[in-house]
Order: C-alpha cells, then sequence, then structure tokens
C-alpha cells in the first residue's frame, strides 16, 4: 500500500513553544507580574486602537472577508508608493514564508536563512524537500554578508 504522506512531511521536528507565563509561575513559585520577551509577545498588550476596531467589526463577523485585502493593498501602495500587486498580505510571517515556500521552493533547491530566524523557514524548507542553509549571526544580527556569499551561481541565474 502507497503511503499517503510524503517522507519530507514525516521529518519535520514539532516546535516547542516557550512555556506560557503561568507554567512559568508554577514551576519557579513566583508572584506578581511578569514580562515575558520571548514568543515575539506585546507585554503591554494590544493596541487600544485595535481592540476598538475589532470591537466594530463584530457586527460583521457573519460575512466572509476579503481575502484579497483590497483596501489594505491600496492604502498601503499609496503609503509606500508601490503598486498594490506587488504587496502580499498574510495572517504573520509564519504564513507569509509558509506560502512563499510552497509558491518558490521544489525538491533540491536551497533555502538560505539566518539561524534563530524564525521556524517557519526550517519547515517549509524540509517539506518541499530542499536544501536548507543557516547563516550564523554576526553581533546578534543577520549577516547579509554572508548570505551573499551562500547564493550560488544556479541561484542568480532564476
Amino acid at each position: 500500500m502507497k503511503r499517503l504522506i510524503r517522507d519530507a512531511v514525516l521529518k519535520i521536528e514539532q516546535y516547542e513553544p516557550g512555556k506560557s507565563i503561568e507554567v512559568l509561575k508554577k514551576e519557579l513559585v513566583l508572584e506578581g507580574e511578569i514580562c515575558k520577551l520571548a514568543s515575539n509577545e506585546n507585554p503591554l498588550g494590544p493596541s487600544p486602537l485595535a481592540i476598538q476596531a475589532i470591537k466594530r467589526s463584530l457586527t460583521e463577523g457573519h460575512i466572509y472577508p476579503d481575502n484579497n485585502c483590497q483596501d489594505l493593498r491600496e492604502k498601503l501602495s499609496e503609503h509606500i508608493g508601490i503598486s498594490p500587486l506587488n504587496i502580499e498580505i498574510g495572517n504573520g510571517t509564519t504564513e507569509l514564508i509558509y506560502l512563499m515556500g510552497l509558491t518558490f521552493l521544489n525538491p533540491g533547491d536551497t533555502f538560505i536563512m539566518s539561524e534563530f530566524s524564525f521556524i517557519m523557514g526550517k519547515v517549509v524548507a524540509q517539506l518541499m524537500d530542499s536544501k536548507l542553509i543557516e547563516v550564523p549571526l554576526k553581533d546578534y544580527r543577520h549577516n547579509l554578508d554572508a548570505v551573499l556569499g551562500e547564493i550560488t551561481e544556479k541561484c542568480q541565474n532564476l
């Protein structure tokens, strides 16, 4: 019987998120307010403007949203001076990296990223059976010269 799930998918390591504040409080017997600086969480909470916009949108919760985000694309294109066709909207960086990987990577291609970047880069490279090159950081920053050095002639001819 043929296996339905590709080997590349089965080899993906499960992401282990950081512990929640509640778990850390219990484990370390901590009291009071704790500020978590991991997982791209905002210790200040959502913007009051975002809360207002969410409340306003609840009255339209029964209607499918505009998947093309046309209004947002147009406003962004005016603001930054590029065509709306050059703007892609997603549900965060994780989704955008995933979609770009599915769109542009083929088995055997090379995916270059800085180490300690979003986990989705590793996942999509593995999912698409591509070679992953992780470039070490330099002084805790992306080393763009090193990334450039990893680009081969094959990449430049695309």
